[in-house]
């Protein structure tokens, strides 16, 4: 998956990151009111930022999260 290895190769561990089967757990998407899927959804104390889409660019997903900076 994706977005397992970007969290761990390029975050390092430094978010908690939970999937959700839709499949078995569509009660979980319904009331988190997703509509689409994938979905990245990046909470922060100044608030939330939903990503939609294909996650395989490590450099583009980074941007859609609003992160300034990808360790290296």
């Amino acid at each position: 998956m994706h977005v397992e290895r970007f969290c761990r190769e390029t975050l390092r561990g430094a978010v908690e990151l939970t999937v959700t089967d839709m499949d078995r757990h569509p009660e979980a998407v319904r009331s988190s009111g997703v509509l689409l899927a994938p979905l990245l959804l990046r909470r922060s104390d100044l608030g939330e930022r939903r990503v939609f889409g294909d996650f395989s660019d490590p450099e583009a997903t980074a941007r859609a999260l609003g992160l300034d900076e990808v360790p290296a």
